[in-house]
């Protein structure tokens, strides 16, 4: 597996999964309870509650993420 992109590709992709879900858990924890209890309340599902309110608010996390993951990529090819 040294010297090829497929160990290149699976050591990067273990070490962005494990990174995501660190950065994304913590933040997805930290979003308001009100907030997703008030959209319960009001009848939203769970796909809609996702969709409508965590995918938003976690829009910067992911891309901040995808930036760094995709620029340490590229640093492991060279």
């Amino acid at each position: 597996m040294s010297n090829t992109f497929l160990g290149i590709w699976l050591s990067h992709t273990g070490y962005g999964l494990l990174l995501g879900i660190y950065l994304l858990r913590n933040y997805i924890g930290a979003l308001l309870k009100d907030l997703i209890e008030t959209a319960k309340v009001d009848g939203a599902s769970h796909l809609k509650i996702f969709t409508k309110l965590i995918v938003p608010f976690s829009m910067q996390d992911l891309v901040s993420f995808t930036v760094f993951h995709f620029n340490s990529f590229g640093f492991g090819t060279i």
